[in-house]
């Protein structure tokens, strides 16, 4: 295996800036915090609906050959968020993103990840130095696939899994039916399901069905700024435990990370660090 060195360039990987922080993208964990966001490069097909899409016409405007894993480091110390997150492109699949995040873990940063279901992981050890990971789920028949990848992931790794393949027809709707009240079986995690390019008639039909099968574990992303419900219930009992703010802005309404009503762990990654909030950061968007 390739081992990273401090010096090691990141140009194969990451096509992301480093001089801001954002809002963790993860509802149960350090909610209110902060991420400093690495995306990950994802080859010539770009991407239509992300943020960073501009960048992938004129990566000249984007090149980072001279960011390394000590730079990463310096600004991670300097900005101080509670989280270091790969988005974008998919790390895990990548030879060498195993060795990329331990050699980002030996200097004791919290490391989450998003990655596609439909992916191969390169090295299945990775799950040993993840904190927390997103699972992105854009095919129906990748119920097999994410199971498998859940029973892989170590139990104090915290699990979100974001869904934004819904199709329209009635054929479709079916199969969805099925499809998300067997993914909601899968375990007591959030699941988001990405609507904003939806009908507020497709929203509320397909809301319902998603309060029937998934209770307290669904939300539904309507548009960047606007997640439902707002409320955020214990994934066991229901208890309100905290609300959304401007989408994804959580706030807790409870003082640990337990239930109040059931005594159920709810919350991960422990207390958000208290940082200036002169230090300008965008807003994430999934």
């Amino acid at each position: 295996m390739t081992r990273f060195s401090d010096e090691i360039y990141l140009e194969d990987y990451i096509t992301a800036s480093i001089n801001s922080v954002e809002l963790i993208p993860l509802t149960y964990y350090r909610p209110g915090g902060l991420a400093l966001t690495i995306y990950v490069y994802s080859g010539e097909k770009g991407c239509f609906s992300c943020p960073w899409k501009e960048y992938y016409g004129s990566r000249k405007s984007f090149d980072l050959r001279d960011i390394s894993i000590t730079k990463i480091i310096k600004r991670y110390n300097e900005l101080r968020p509670d989280l270091l997150f790969f988005s974008g492109g998919d790390l895990l699949s990548k030879k060498t993103g195993a060795d990329l995040i331990v050699a980002l873990k030996k200097y004791g940063v919290d490391i989450g990840v998003k990655h596609n279901a439909s992916m191969v992981i390169s090295d299945r050890s990775v799950f040993e130095n993840l904190d927390a990971i997103l699972i992105e789920v854009n095919s129906l028949t990748d119920l097999g696939k994410i199971s498998r990848l859940i029973e892989s992931i170590k139990k104090s790794t915290y699990i979100e899994i974001l869904v934004d393949d819904i199709g329209e027809n009635i054929s479709e709707r079916l199969l969805f039916t099925v499809w998300v009240k067997d993914l909601c079986r899968l375990g007591s995690f959030a699941i988001g399901f990405y609507m904003a390019d939806k009908s507020e008639r497709f929203i509320e039909s397909y809301s319902s069905l998603l309060q029937k099968f998934c209770e307290n574990k669904y939300y539904v992303i309507t548009s960047h700024h606007k997640y439902i419900p707002e409320t955020i219930n214990c994934l066991y009992c229901g208890a309100s435990v905290g609300r959304r703010i401007d989408g994804v802005v959580i706030k807790k309404l409870v003082n640990d990370d337990k239930c109040p009503k059931c005594g159920s762990k709810i919350f991960f990654g422990g207390e958000v660090k208290r940082i200036s909030r002169k230090i300008i950061f965008t807003r994430i968007i999934i």
